[in-house]
């Protein structure tokens, strides 16, 4: 159990860390100068991810769906997105560095939510490396791709109309249990919620640049059914 939830760990970090170089990539045309790091990363990061969701739709509507298939989409986003991914942490580490300096800054208050939320996060963390449990990821969220998967293709499945929605998060999810982890879903589940608190931080900042950032951020994380 431990070595399949480092192994969900790595292969998530991973696929995070290219998603990230690609949605840069993505967001380039736009050219975002004014933006703030975090704002441009909880836009960029998003967008990776959804790039290789379809990509991976895609490759179930040809039924390329075995594990082979899986490692050269891996190799390509790697070839294409690695610098902008390298550029992406090295920024992430510049950012983190100034960390102490902010925390000097925090009043006692401050610092006293920070700690609780961190400490949250970090039990909400160890419970995602367990395997699935939830109705809706053993019903549809992850059975739908499981079923892709045995398949080798996407294809109507009638007997489970749950997996007629949309799915673009799930196509994600099938890139991880493609290549034999489905606590790699629960991670990638969990950077959303990490992405929703630094979305919200970033534009309640804009908003209200003294206490913007940190005071709808803390309400968010108040919300007890965010965790779950």
């Amino acid at each position: 159990g431990f070595l399949d939830a480092m192994y969900a760990l790595a292969l998530a970090s991973l696929v995070l860390f290219l998603a990230a170089g690609l949605g840069r990539i993505i967001l380039k045309p736009f050219k975002l100068t004014d933006w703030t790091f975090i704002e441009r990363t909880v836009i960029s990061l998003p967008l990776g991810l959804a790039a290789i969701g379809y990509v991976e739709f895609f490759m179930g509507l040809l039924g390329w769906l075995k594990p082979i298939h899986h490692i050269l989409l891996l190799i390509i986003i790697t070839l294409v997105s690695f610098r902008n991914s390298v550029h992406f942490l090295i920024e992430s580490c510049s950012i983190i560095k100034q960390f102490p300096t902010i925390w000097r800054g925090f009043s006692f208050i401050k610092k006293f939510f920070f700690f609780v939320g961190a400490l949250a996060l970090l039990l909400a963390f160890l419970q995602t490396l367990t395997p699935p449990w939830d109705y809706d990821g053993l019903m549809y969220h992850l059975q739908g791709p499981r079923l892709f998967l045995d398949a080798n293709r996407i294809l109507p499945i009638y007997e489970n109309w749950f997996t007629f929605y949309p799915s673009t998060w799930e196509m994600i999810y099938m890139l991880g249990m493609g290549l034999g982890n489905d606590v790699f879903s629960r991670i990638i589940h969990f950077s959303t919620l990490i992405i929703l608190l630094f979305s919200t931080y970033a534009f309640g900042k804009r908003l209200i640049p003294t206490t913007g950032g940190f005071l709808p951020a803390a309400i968010l994380f108040g919300i007890p059914v965010l965790l779950v």
